[in-house]
């Protein structure tokens, strides 16, 4: 039975991204509880990329979440914007019924690939640890200028995800504190063996390459936040 309120509209299938859990390895069930033992920081990125939505106060807005999981960004989101709708797109329609759990009537689910979804006209997108889904920079351009079509003037395009060094002693760096934050939950081998499978199923970029991406697509970027390999990037149109 689908959660009060919850209405998935179908998009046209692109399903290249494996289901969530298997892409973590974990049962999905699981998943906010051992999300936290992956990412460091993890609250800390959610809360620091809701508070990069301009107010608001009680004005409606429609909000898009790209790949919104479980729907815990969204939840930050519309603590922020109080009177926010949420169009939520993911390809795991398993982990989209979990997000409208988590915000009942608040969510509109989209089952399937954002890239190829038409977004409609919002004040704000987000996406949290989603975007580094995309293969490749002219993709991820594309979707940048879609993005960019769909807000709203003064919108914003809030990124909380992973983004590299562009040098290779402080990509190490960043390397070794991801490992031991990962160290804190699993053995040494379960930690390296995690980070390896992400390195060869994800595709992350450095940060000055994502911002370059965003600049020339017409936003006007800022950090908002950044420790180590890990950012929340706000883009406004």
């Amino acid at each position: 039975m689908e959660p009060p309120g919850f209405s998935p509209a179908a998009l046209p299938p692109r399903m290249v991204s494996m289901a969530v859990g298997a892409h973590l390895g974990i049962p999905l069930r699981e998943y906010d509880e051992r999300i936290r033992t992956f990412i460091p920081w993890y609250d800390e990125m959610l809360d620091e990329a809701a508070a990069c939505l301009p107010p608001r106060g009680r004005q409606p807005a429609t909000l898009l979440d790209l790949g919104i999981g479980s729907g815990a960004m969204a939840a930050e989101c519309v603590s922020a914007w109080p009177r926010a709708h949420v169009i939520g797109f993911d390809a795991d329609a398993e982990i989209l019924h979990m997000a409208g759990a988590r915000l009942g009537s608040r969510l509109t689910g989209c089952i399937g690939d954002f890239e190829t979804a038409t977004l409609p006209r919002c004040e704000a997108i987000v996406s949290a640890f989603a975007l580094h889904h995309v293969p490749t920079p002219r993709r991820k351009a594309a979707l940048y200028r879609k993005c960019r079509r769909a807000l709203t003037p003064g919108g914003v395009l809030v990124i909380a995800d992973c983004q590299l060094s562009s040098r290779a002693d402080l990509a190490a760096v960043d390397h070794a504190a991801w490992l031991s934050h990962l160290r804190q939950y699993y053995t040494a081998a379960e930690s390296r063996a995690f980070l390896r499978a992400w390195a060869h199923e994800d595709h992350y970029v450095t940060l000055n390459d994502e911002l370059a991406l965003l600049q020339a697509e017409g936003f006007r970027v800022d950090v908002r936040w950044r420790r180590y390999s890990f950012a929340v990037i706000v883009a406004s149109r």
